[in-house]
Parts: C-alpha cells; sequence; structure tokens
C-alpha cells in the first residue's frame, strides 16, 4: 500500500503527532510519501532524531512534481498525453484539463502533473491533515481517480470552519471518504458544519506509552513545564500572571517555570517575565527536539495548559504517558482526559482561574503521583500510539 500525507510544511517544529503517524506507517510496511506546500529545509533539526526513516527524501512539493518552465511544462505535458491517451488511466489525464471546473489549476497543468505523479507511483490513499488541504484535494475524487481520499480535522482547520460560510467543507464532506475526528469536540464541531455522521471515523491523536517511567527525583524546587507555540492560542500570560501572584504570596516558594516553545511572542512573553518580576523562575527553552521534550516532562513535576483554544493538545497525552499529572483549561476536548481529582486539575482560561488552579496543584502534592497514574492508564486505554495506528490502516485498507 502506497499513502501520500498532505500537510502544510514539512519537516514542522510542532505537529509531533505528523511526524509520529509517518514513521509508524512506515514501520508497518506501508510506503509514504509527503507532499506539502512548503518545503522548510531549514527546519531539519526537527527530525534529526529520525534519521534511520530517511523523511526529508520522502518529502515532494509542487516544484518537484510541476515543471517551472512554461514551455517544457507544455511539451512534456504533450508527450504524456501521446503515451498514456489510449491508455486505460489516460482519461483521468485528461479531465484535469477541464478549465470550467478547475480554471487556473487546469490551465497551469498544475492539476496534470499531480495526477500523473499520483499514477506513477500508485499511490492508494491520499491522507491529508487538516481540512484545508483535504480541500485541495477534492479534485482527484472529482475526476473519478480510484484513490481513497482521508481526511484529519485538528484544530486551526476546525476554528476556520467557524468562521468561515458553512459551504467552505461542503466540497470535502462530499467527496471524502472518511473523516477524520481526533477528539468529541472536534466531531461536535463536524456535525455543526454539515458533515454527514457516517463518514466521521474517530481516531485519537495517539502517543507512544513508555513501558517503564522514570522515577522523579524529590527536590526543593517544584518543576513546572509547558510545551508550546509562542503564540496567542496558547495563553502563556496566564500561566505567567498565575505564577507571579503565587510567588508575590510565597516568596520562599521555590518554583521553576519551564516554556519549550518557540513563535512570534517570544519577546512579548520575555518582557512580560521582566515586568511580572519573575526572571529567576521562569525558563525559556525555545524549540527542543522530541527527546529533549520527553527529558523535560520526566523532570517536571506537573504540566501546565492555559489554551483558550485546543482540540486535544498532545503534550497532555505525551505527559499522562510518562505519569506527569496536568493541570488544563476547559477547552475542546481536553476535559475528556484532565479530569478533577483524578488525573489533575481543571480550570478555566481566565487568570483567576489559572491561579486557583496551580494553588490548588500545589496545595496536594501528596496526589501528584496517583494523577500521574490515572493519567497514565487512561492514555494507554484510549490513546496509545499503537492503537490508534492500527486503527488508521484499518481504514485505509477498508
Amino acid at each position: 500500500m502506497k499513502v501520500l500525507i498532505w500537510t502544510d510544511s514539512f519537516p514542522n517544529y510542532s505537529e509531533t503527532f505528523i511526524r509520529n503517524q509517518i514513521t509508524n506507517l512506515i514501520d508497518r510496511g506501508i510506503e509514504v510519501f509527503i507532499y506539502t506546500d512548503k518545503k522548510e529545509l531549514n527546519n531539519l533539526k526537527a527530525i534529526n532524531h529520525l534519521k534511520a526513516y530517511d523523511l526529508i527524501n520522502k518529502v515532494v512539493d509542487e516544484q518537484d512534481v510541476v515543471p517551472k518552465n512554461t514551455i517544457y511544462r507544455v511539451i512534456k505535458a504533450l508527450f504524456i498525453i501521446l503515451k498514456v491517451l489510449f491508455a486505460k488511466n489516460g482519461k483521468y489525464y485528461l479531465r484535469t484539463l477541464n478549465k470550467n471546473k478547475f480554471g487556473h489549476k487546469a490551465t497551469t497543468l498544475r492539476y496534470f502533473y499531480f495526477v500523473h505523479f499520483l499514477i506513477k507511483n500508485k499511490i492508494n490513499v491520499l491522507h491529508a491533515h487538516f481540512g484545508t488541504n483535504g480541500r485541495k484535494l477534492v479534485f482527484a475524487k472529482q475526476i473519478e481517480l480510484p484513490v481513497k481520499l482521508i481526511c484529519t480535522f485538528h484544530g486551526y482547520d476546525i476554528r476556520m470552519g467557524e468562521t468561515s460560510n458553512k459551504s467552505f467543507y461542503e466540497g470535502l464532506f462530499t467527496y471524502a471518504d472518511h473523516i477524520i475526528s481526533i477528539s468529541n469536540y472536534n466531531e461536535t464541531k463536524l456535525l455543526s458544519f454539515g458533515l454527514d455522521k457516517s463518514k466521521i471515523v474517530n481516531i485519537n491523536n495517539g502517543v507512544k506509552v513508555p513501558e517503564d517511567i522514570a522515577k522523579r527525583k524529590q527536590e526543593d524546587v517544584i518543576k513546572i513545564l509547558s510545551v508550546g507555540r509562542l503564540v496567542n492560542e496558547k495563553a502563556y500570560h496566564l500561566a505567567l500572571q498565575a505564577i507571579a501572584k503565587i510567588k508575590k504570596e510565597n516568596p520562599k516558594l521555590n518554583i521553576e517555570y519551564s516554556i519549550a516553545g518557540d513563535g512570534n511572542l517570544k519577546e512579548e512573553l520575555e518582557t512580560l517575565v521582566t515586568e511580572l518580576q519573575i526572571e529567576n523562575n521562569v525558563i525559556f527553552h525555545l524549540y527542543q527536539e522530541s527527546p529533549v521534550i520527553f527529558k523535560l516532562i520526566e523532570q517536571a513535576d506537573f504540566l501546565l495548559v492555559t489554551s483558550i483554544k485546543e482540540a486535544m493538545p498532545t503534550v497532555i497525552l505525551e505527559g499522562f504517558s510518562r505519569g506527569l499529572p496536568v493541570v488544563a483549561t476547559n477547552v475542546g476536548s481536553i476535559k475528556d482526559v484532565v479530569i478533577n481529582t483524578e488525573t489533575g486539575v481543571l480550570v478555566e482560561p481566565t487568570e483567576e482561574s489559572v491561579y486557583k488552579g496551580l494553588s490548588t496543584m500545589l496545595e496536594n502534592k501528596a496526589q501528584w503521583k496517583q494523577f500521574g497514574i490515572n493519567g497514565r492508564a487512561l492514555v494507554n486505554a484510549n490513546y496509545n500510539e499503537d492503537k490508534q495506528i492500527e486503527k488508521m490502516i484499518t481504514l485505509y485498507k477498508s
């Protein structure tokens, strides 16, 4: 089986769930092609720990598929047409040239060459990550190319559906064979956008659950960790303001708050740390490779997630898989995994609620270990990477 994974950019410092899915598919004998709008060759550090998979040589973009020179593009297309005109696949090439239906994608031969790439490589499944990319693949089903079209919705694509016209995903919902929802929250939203329930398949973003977890050292310092891009949706200001308030009330409390991630709010957040006078308590690790993130998780006492918009943050699942309790905001489907008094503390996305949640966690240190045990059991039962990837492969073959 040959699967094309379409994503916005690759490699990417975030979206580890896509990399994990790709490597798991490869491990199970699936041949994977990675199609992206943008090759991020400056981000090779993001896949340094995955060199054995040779991922960068599996990545293609439009420049690899469509000849740049217009004259050569037309001449080559004519030769391809002459070669396939009377072959069983010839009709698919010709259908991409329908200007009335496909506009400049037809006249510039972009769809023509993409179909040529698919046919030449005998690709069976088109799997788009994010609904916005799924929309780009609808044409393959419109020309009746014999491929399966699957799309996984995550976060920003759900938010785009909320703010766009109801017809925004209509074509995708009509032509896709299956739409994957990664959370109850996403399923509810997809149904509200008009998706037929029969097309929804629930497959969670899975994480690897280690057989053993590192024993945390007993230290005087309380280590709190956040992982994610430094962007508005993550609302790190709520975390910083809450920590500053706690420190003001308990000056002797030794807190080390680590933030692993990079983004356009870096300078703004650093300024806020200075203004709040918590420079000695906050460490910006910026982007780190997955092995370093796992090490930070193993060293932390608990995870802090203060997002104001999310579906299901993979980092919560990663934390639970390593026995880490969590304080998190009640957005998206987070409430399905962060359960008060069982796996951590669930708060509202406000400064006061985050402050109270942090205080509650700090006052209940004796429960941290049990929170982590419960979270690990929940993840192993419902978000185990091996179980989720087997569901995916079954879907591909169905």
